[in-house]
């Protein structure tokens, strides 16, 4: 249908300037929609090919998420009510840490699958001018998403490696002396939590995706 469309089109406007449809302009037409039509076709595998070679290279980036290396160490020195009300927040968001990954990988797997269903009609949006602008906007927004994973893998890998002790030093003789390495978590946790959510925004804003 695109293909009659476009070739009306072509034939008022060569109408217009005394011209008329020639075979080769026809060929070129027929080959250009051709592809396309190729591309529809095969545009959920395309997408899911192009998806996996972002996980696979997030994967090989190396590591692996468990519960156990998000573990906290309870302050057992310090102020009673400060030791123990850092100590609940500590646990609380930990916990909000490892909460947060699942959540983010669920909604990124929605979205994905969102792409991957409407992949045929953006790649049938690229034959019109236009059109065009949408289709491009898909483009980079799935690969904003698929670089999504590499941003969460390089997150976790900066969480696992730094260390609360080395975040805080505080002299153990003062009053946060032996909170240090506590209230450390807690930020250590609130920036994690902070830049997981807006993962998505960062990878949309190196792909200039809206």
């Amino acid at each position: 249908m695109l293909m009659a469309v476009e070739m009306l089109s072509w034939y008022r406007y060569l109408k217009d300037q005394n011209g008329i449809i020639t075979i080769q302009l026809l060929v070129e037409i027929t080959i250009k929609y051709v592809i396309a039509s190729f591309l529809v076709i095969y545009s959920g595998y395309f997408v899911k090919e192009f998806l996996w070679f972002f996980d696979k290279l997030a994967t090989n980036i190396g590591t692996d998420v468990q519960e156990v290396k998000f573990a906290y160490s309870a302050l057992k020195k310090g102020n009673w009510a400060a030791r123990n009300a850092i100590n609940a927040m500590a646990f609380l968001f930990g916990g909000a840490a490892i909460l947060s990954i699942k959540i983010i990988a669920f909604l990124r797997f929605i979205e994905l699958y969102l792409l991957k269903a409407v992949s045929p009609l953006m790649i049938a949006f690229w034959m019109a001018d236009s059109t065009r602008p949408i289709a491009v906007n898909f483009f980079k927004r799935t690969m904003a998403i698929a670089f999504q994973a590499i941003i969460i893998i390089i997150l976790i890998l900066i969480w696992q490696g730094l260390k609360t002790d080395t975040v805080m030093n505080i002299s153990q003789d003062s009053f946060l002396g032996n909170l240090a390495s506590g209230i450390a978590y807690l930020g250590k946790c609130i920036t994690f939590i902070i830049l997981l959510f807006g993962s998505q925004r960062t990878a949309k804003s190196l792909f200039q995706a809206n």
